[in-house]
């Protein structure tokens, strides 16, 4: 009887949630994740770098990132592995070059998603018209800039109505949203959540803001973050208050 008492008193698992984030390569298990049948449920989403709907130009020669790959999964010949990574990434410029784990893990996650699936998934956003923040870089190192582009219209966005920043994260063209925003970095690269983490934290709080109307968040960005005042060339406080508590 304790026991049968004690396991009522643990809370339920719950598939609900307010936002999830995905970068990159985690945007296949993120999609995956909230469309399928009884799948998680939230409120909004967030792609930072996000992988697209094709194989990106950075995993090539595939016959060679394909073997790296079925190579590294024998213990004996990670070392080697490690090293052969290690020379290709740094040939190609690859940005993952500092963690060989991440890399090749990475590139394995990357080489054998099922890209028809993602695009199934994004249409699937796009019909729902979830609530979507997109965020990508002109000058990412391992995602194409023609891949991103061609992927945000699958999830509802335009992909020429994006909200443009330069070099210093000032905006200097504004955009046009649907219930897709997309904000696009000219020196963002892959990490954009940690070079452009002001305009960010900002963004992510402002879409939080349209689906939790009763929360209240105080959020003072940078003088970098996107503002109107920026853009006139002003510098301000921005505070964004997301609801009342009740």
């Amino acid at each position: 009887m304790i026991e049968e008492q004690s396991l009522e008193a643990q809370p339920r698992y719950s598939n609900r949630v307010d936002m999830l984030v995905a970068h990159s390569s985690g945007s296949f298990p993120a999609l995956r994740m909230i469309t399928v049948p009884d799948g998680l449920k939230v409120k909004a989403l967030t792609l930072l770098a996000p992988a697209g709907h094709r194989q990106i130009t950075k995993m090539k020669p595939y016959w060679f990132t394909d073997n790296l790959g079925r190579l590294y999964k024998f213990r004996w010949a990670q070392r080697l592995s490690e090293k052969l990574g290690y020379a290709y990434l740094t040939i190609t410029r690859h940005p993952l070059k500092k963690n060989m784990d991440n890399a090749i893990l990475a590139m394995d996650a990357m080489l054998y998603a099922d890209y028809d699936q993602l695009a199934r998934d994004a249409e699937t956003v796009k019909k729902d018209k979830l609530p979507t923040l997109v965020a990508i870089s002109d000058n990412d190192k391992l995602i194409d800039l023609s891949i991103s582009l061609d992927f945000i219209p699958l999830l509802g966005g335009n992909a020429d109505e994006s909200w443009y920043y330069d070099a210093e994260r000032n905006l200097i063209r504004k955009g046009q949203d649907t219930h897709v925003r997309t904000l696009r970095f000219a020196k963002g690269s892959h990490y954009v959540f940690s070079r452009c983490a002001d305009v960010l934290s900002y963004e992510v709080l402002r879409l939080l803001s349209s689906v939790l109307p009763r929360e209240e968040v105080t959020v003072e960005p940078e003088p970098t973050a996107a503002t109107d005042a920026q853009a006139n060339g002003e510098t301000q406080r921005v505070r964004l208050r997301l609801g009342e508590k009740h």
